[in-house]
């Protein structure tokens, strides 16, 4: 088991909602960039998109219309920060904290947004 972040529109990731960040928004991205390329993934739950990078590969998984990796290091949250600012999205974790671009750190408690 571990902890994954999400790159969400959603007000908690894990909702059901309509606001989606769709396959091709997510596709668009990629191919605008130069160090991501897709693997060979379930047709209709899940695509896997893998970021290669100094420090290895990170797969980046979209899924209900997140973006989500397991258990980010700090190169990899930078990177999922930048892509949620293009998104126009957030990045959330688990139990719904917000990373803060400029820090890298969650702003406030899942708690205290309801």
């Amino acid at each position: 088991m571990g902890y994954d972040v999400h790159i969400t529109r959603k007000k908690y990731w894990s909702d059901e909602d309509y606001n989606h960040i769709s396959l091709d928004e997510w596709r668009n991205y990629i191919a605008s960039q130069n160090d991501f390329y897709e693997e060979d993934s379930s047709p209709d739950l899940l695509k896997i998109f893998v970021w290669k990078h100094s420090l290895g590969l990170t797969p980046f998984i979209y899924s209900e219309g997140n973006i989500s990796i397991k258990n980010p290091n700090d190169k990899e949250l930078k990177k999922a920060l930048e892509i949620a600012q293009f998104l126009n999205a957030k990045l959330q974790g688990d139990d719904g904290e917000i990373y803060n671009i400029a820090f890298n750190q969650p702003k406030k408690p899942w708690w205290k947004f309801w």
